[in-house]
């Protein structure tokens, strides 16, 4: 019985351990599509057309506040917010 104990105790510990390495990645994947947004929209707003269509920024925006709000249901709405702003700021200097 005590043997069954600790077997379930690890395989707790590893189910758990796994669980936040993909949450961590799912995170990580999430930050990165939002910095390819944010790279599209300044491309857009400063690339060959000077002035990029209202539409096609207002699409961007949208895009990155869908990536937001997975964000948050992984890591709560001020740290999706602070990951959202980090990547925007970075991206678009």
């Amino acid at each position: 019985m005590h043997c069954n104990a600790i077997i379930m105790m690890l395989t707790f510990f590893f189910t758990a351990s796994d669980r936040k390495e993909h949450l961590l990645s799912e995170v990580a994947a999430l930050r990165q599509q939002i910095e390819m947004e944010c790279e599209v929209m300044k491309r857009a707003m400063s690339g060959f057309k000077v002035t990029a269509s209202h539409d096609m920024i207002n699409y961007q925006y949208t895009s990155i506040g869908n990536l937001q709000e997975q964000l948050a249901a992984i890591v709560g709405e001020q740290e999706a917010a602070q990951i959202t702003v980090e990547a925007y700021i970075q991206t678009m200097g």
